[in-house]
Formats: structure tokens, sequence, C-alpha cells
């Protein structure tokens, strides 16, 4: 039985052996177009086109819009303002996001408009409402970032109190 199975084996091997795969057999000779440059996911729009919760908030700072970008899938719009403001507002014109260019701080007008006022009074109780370079609202709360403190982040509950503080 063994013998037979030895014979078997030399055969495969020997009726296999004679294939060789070549470069040429799986990369195609012109390279295949994939057409477009992909879907658009956000373009320009204007400030009029905010919506209205977003329109008013600017209006009542008297701050001027320069670049307004709407992303289509979510519906959310980033706004920049001439002083290089960054703001970001959902689709329902709620402020997201604030954020002061480079190590810029926001004032207080900015502050106390995005903010509850329990978790602005905790800033001044702590020294740190004139530090402040960005804040961003989320479900669970508020993420504050410093600039020219001792403090790097601050984490507000969503009713404004006081959850950590670190430093770097």
């Amino acid at each position: 039985m063994k013998k037979t199975f030895l014979i078997v084996l030399t055969a495969g091997v020997t009726l296999c052996g004679g294939y060789r795969s070549e470069a040429r057999d799986v990369v195609p000779d012109a390279p295949v177009q994939v057409g477009g440059v992909g879907p658009v996911v956000a373009g320009s729009v204007s400030p009029a086109q905010l919506p209205s919760k977003a329109r008013r908030l600017i209006d009542k700072l008297g701050v001027r819009v320069t670049e307004c970008e709407r992303e289509y899938a979510s519906g959310e719009y980033e706004v920049k303002l001439d002083s290089g403001i960054g703001m970001e507002f959902s689709k329902d014109g709620d402020i997201m996001e604030i954020d002061a260019p480079g190590y810029g701080l926001l004032g207080s007008d900015f502050i106390r408009e995005m903010v509850p006022e329990r978790l602005y009074s905790n800033l001044r109780e702590l020294k740190l409402d004139g530090a402040v370079n960005s804040i961003e609202s989320k479900r669970d709360g508020f993420k504050v970032e410093f600039s020219g403190s001792l403090y790097e982040e601050g984490f507000f509950s969503p009713k404004g109190d006081l959850i950590a503080l670190s430093y770097d």
C-alpha cells in the first residue's frame, strides 16, 4: 500500500510541477480608472443659511462670519469669525464647540453664551474665566480647555458642576 501511495504522490507532483505563475497573469496591462473624486461631505454655505438659532447668537454677539461650511451627512455647521474664533453648530443651531485661534482666549461674552450660569460661576471662583481657550459641549457635559493657566482642561457636568481639572 505504501508503494502505491508514493507512486500517486510522485505522479501528482510531476503533473503539477510544470505550471508557472508569472506577474503578467495577475497584473492588468493598463491602469484601471475608478471614476470621480468621491462623495461630497461638506460645502460652503452663506451665513444666511445657518439655522435661525445660530444666526440669532451670531447677531447677539455682534461678530462677522468670514467662513461658513455645512457637513452634509450630519447637517452640522462650522463657522469662522473675523477674529479667527471657530464655532460649530448642530443642525438645529445649538452651539457645540467654540475655539479661540492658537493659544488665544475666549471673551466672557462667548463663554456666557455657551455654558450654564453655574459653570461660568465655577470658572470665576477658580479664576479661570480669563484663561478659556475652547469649550466643547456634549451630552455628558462640557470640556473646557485653558491657555496660560496651571490647568490644561476642566470637565463639567451638563448643569455646570465641576467634575475634574487636569494639569500638565
